[in-house]
């Protein structure tokens, strides 16, 4: 198995170099939990998990008040102006528009700028998962070289570990913590970085050729052992998900079961308080 996962790593890295090479910018990652499942259909109007129509509405909750704000004070302003023009002067009237346009320009930023704050701060974000960017220097002939894209492939099996549902799962807890994804990725980058350069100065030759095996081995050994990880993982999701809703059930069995005692116990206390309303004592009349 281990020896089929090296070989489908080493032709991935094959792939990457065909059809014009790799991209010139870094290589990047960026994986949030709220992406939509794979079995939602795409619909226009999406992008990244993000309802762009939402965003919409979100701004026209905050520019349509705003506007009808503007358009009240505009005409409250037009006839302030205009009964000074009649009854003072011009030049009054003109100095009243100014200070009033003024006013309702602070007025309306003030409005937008509260409004936007609290749409803003109201609007659920993406809880991100990973992200990560490679930070080493990988220009020149480097670009194009089998390391980085080795790094490359690393960043597509690292997605696809953070991206499994199985991977968020609370029975994997101690793996998120053991198992730090962006180090992986931060060490994988630059070892992989450090093979390209002594590759690039020593042309491969001498008693460095062996090094250079050995290291390039040992990279696509551990990109190769993130690969089974998450291989396994896909074959956890199911079970772990069937997991999931036994605990949902139990839970829901559990608060079941603690409503069936409480009514247990409001009967026994209704039956308490009734026998102790046939036991108040009849009062007789008052003799007058």
């Amino acid at each position: 198995m281990a020896d089929e996962t090296h070989e489908a790593i080493l032709a991935e890295v094959d792939r990457l170099g065909e059809f014009g090479g790799l991209p010139l910018r870094p290589a990047t990652l960026h994986v949030d939990t709220e992406a939509p499942p794979p079995d939602v259909p795409y619909e226009p109007g999406t992008s990244g998990g993000l309802d762009v129509r939402a965003d919409a509405g979100k701004l026209a909750a905050i520019v349509v008040p705003a506007g009808l704000l503007a358009l009240v004070g505009m005409l409250a302003l037009a006839g302030v102006v205009t009964a000074v023009a009649l009854t003072v002067g011009v030049l009054l009237a003109i100095a009243v528009a100014v200070v009033g346009m003024v006013g309702i320009g602070g007025l309306g930023a003030f409005v937008v700028l509260r409004a936007s704050r609290r749409t803003l701060m109201a609007a659920p974000k993406p809880d991100t998962v990973v992200a990560w960017q490679s930070v080493q220097p990988w220009i020149g002939q480097h670009t194009q070289s089998p390391e980085r894209r080795l790094v490359f492939v690393a960043v597509d099996t690292v997605a696809r570990i953070a991206g499994s549902a199985a991977w968020s799962s609370p029975y994997l807890d101690d793996h998120r913590i053991r198992l730090d994804l962006v180090t992986e990725l931060d060490d994988i980058d630059a070892q992989a970085y450090q093979l390209a350069e002594l590759r690039s100065r020593t042309g491969g030759q001498g008693h460095h050729e062996e090094v250079l095996r050995q290291g390039w081995d040992a990279l696509v050994d551990r990109v190769s052992a993130l690969s089974n990880y998450a291989d396994r993982l896909a074959g956890l999701a199911p079970e772990l998900a069937r997991r999931a809703e036994a605990d949902r059930a139990a839970h829901a069995d559990d608060a079941a079961a603690r409503l069936l005692a409480g009514s247990v116990r409001d009967e026994l206390a209704s039956d308490q308080v009734r026998g102790l309303t046939r036991d108040l004592p009849e009062v007789p009349p008052a003799i007058t």
